[in-house]
């Protein structure tokens, strides 16, 4: 029975971690800014060349497979000299659950054909700083964007731990025609090959708003697994369509800053399958940018800052995700602090209502009241679905952090403080934040019996854990802990 027990338990875990998505391991999708690529660098060697922006990549953004920008490599190949570009894999803090890395996908657009033995080679940085074997990339089309796919197998370079033992692409000198050339690079990643699935739902845009330089789009949160990317068209005659950008699937907004006021735009959205297939586009939405007053202005930023909590949320807890794009099921604790009162300024400003906001701190105070505490104290990360702590910082993480504890416990008293209708769901918050206030010891934490000091973290297996940061608590942020610990101790008023 024990052993049944054990494999139980086991693969509810296993169900638990299931749930996280599994990212394309991209290097190159859209650049955050004109003009260069900041993930990129050039090497050139004379008398080969290629066009750069202070040792960066040019991006095109006239001419792009998923909009708003490619990679720009325009280079001279020649016999004396050598050149080399990297495109680096960014780092997202939590995007570490990745699809199976069989091929490097690169889509290419060239305007003239170039010769296949100007073509590139293709190599992969290992995080050591040591290259694969080098791969001639193939493309035969002009005119129109064409995915290149190479087995991974061609690089000699074992993967089968996963692609994060690789930090970069490199594209590299092969021929010596010294003749300039030109190609377009967009979408630049890891995949898994095989059919992606048939998208099974139509999109429809909710809502167009404008403000005074952008217009905040939003749809319906996309719950189809065969979707990869929104893809958004932007018209200002609501007859010829130009595409204007690509959201995360994870993400049911997209702000479209056009720059512009005064002016009135129509939009529509299409949906993109694994393949980059794309569906038939939704009907098209109006919307009108205008000059906002400094009041329209708060409530433009107030209500953006409200959504990332209140749409963004963790769905099992209601509490506030590390990243939206990172792990979907982790909790962090600290951010939820600031989330909470984010949310209490939502029903305030009237972005919610009050009964809303009841039901999710009914939610939140639920979860809070199972999760892992240490001597009361919250871990720093908390998986949501079990609420079990989740070490996400290494071995160490598995325990008691003060800090984010202590963020968390001021937006809960906010809270406490804000419920004080006499309702028994209003009623049942209150006690609830009372219940989990009181259980942390905040004393317990002292460096020694009436210490000016407290420790950052503890760990149930790893004691103390003692880095730099933690010198640096003073006698004043004690005080401060204390009072937020007990009604009897006040907080200074200076602070």
């Amino acid at each position: 029975m024990k052993t049944n027990w054990l494999l139980l338990l086991c693969f509810l875990s296993f169900l638990a971690k299931a749930q996280e998505p599994l990212y394309n391991y991209s290097f190159f999708t859209n650049s955050r800014m004109s003009g260069n690529y900041f993930y990129s660098q050039t090497r050139v060697t004379a008398p080969s060349a290629v066009r750069n922006i202070a040792s960066r990549l040019p991006v095109s953004d006239s001419n792009a497979h998923t909009p708003g920008y490619a990679l720009v490599l325009d280079f001279v190949n020649a016999a004396k000299g050598s050149w080399q570009v990297f495109v680096v894999k960014p780092e997202i803090r939590g995007q570490d659950h990745f699809c199976k890395p069989e091929v490097v996908s690169v889509w290419v657009y060239q305007e003239e054909a170039v010769k296949p033995a100007e073509l590139p080679y293709v190599q992969l940085m290992r995080r050591d700083s040591s290259f694969s074997e080098k791969v001639a990339l193939s493309t035969r089309k002009t005119g129109v964007w064409e995915q290149v796919l190479i087995p991974v197998k061609a690089f000699g370079i074992d993967l089968e731990k996963g692609p994060s033992a690789v930090s970069a692409i490199v594209f590299s000198q092969k021929g010596s025609d010294n003749q300039r050339h030109l190609l377009l690079l967009d979408d630049i990643e890891f995949t898994t090959m095989g059919a992606a699935g048939s998208i099974s739902i139509r999109p429809v845009l909710g809502s167009a708003r404008g403000y005074e330089r952008h217009v905040d789009l939003q749809w319906t949160a996309v719950t189809d697994t065969a979707v990869r990317y929104i893809k958004i068209y932007r018209s200002t005659d609501n007859r010829i369509f130009h595409p204007a950008g690509i959201q995360s699937v994870w993400i049911n907004r997209y702000a479209d800053y056009t720059g512009e006021t005064d002016k009135t735009y129509h939009y529509r959205i299409a949906f993109l399958d694994k393949n980059y297939k794309e569906t038939s586009p939704s009907p098209a939405l109006a919307a009108t940018t205008r000059p906002l007053s400094d009041s329209a202005l708060m409530t433009m930023v107030q209500e953006a800052q409200f959504r990332y909590y209140w749409e963004g949320a963790e769905a099992a807890s209601g509490l506030a995700k590390e990243n939206i794009q990172g792990r979907h099921s982790m909790v962090a604790s600290g951010a939820s602090g600031f989330g909470i009162m984010a949310l209490l300024v939502g029903a305030e400003r009237g972005f919610i209502t009050r009964q809303q906001l009841t039901e999710r701190f009914i939610r939140i105070t639920g979860f809070l009241q199972k999760a892992a505490t240490f001597h009361g104290a919250f871990p720093h990360f908390i998986d949501g679905p079990t609420g079990k702590v989740e070490p996400f910082f290494g071995k160490r993480d598995n325990g008691g952090d003060l800090v984010e504890t202590s963020f968390l416990v001021q937006g809960l008293l906010a809270a406490r403080a804000y419920f004080n209708r006499d309702t028994e769901e209003e009623k049942q918050i209150r006690n609830a934040i009372t219940s989990i206030w009181e259980k942390i010891e905040w004393d317990w934490y002292r460096q020694y019996p009436d210490s000016k000091f407290l420790y950052w973290h503890w760990s149930p297996d790893q004691g103390w854990v003692i880095n730099h940061n933690l010198i640096g608590w003073n006698e004043t942020m004690v005080t401060y802990l204390l009072a937020i610990a007990s009604p009897t101790h006040s907080i200074p008023a200076s602070m």
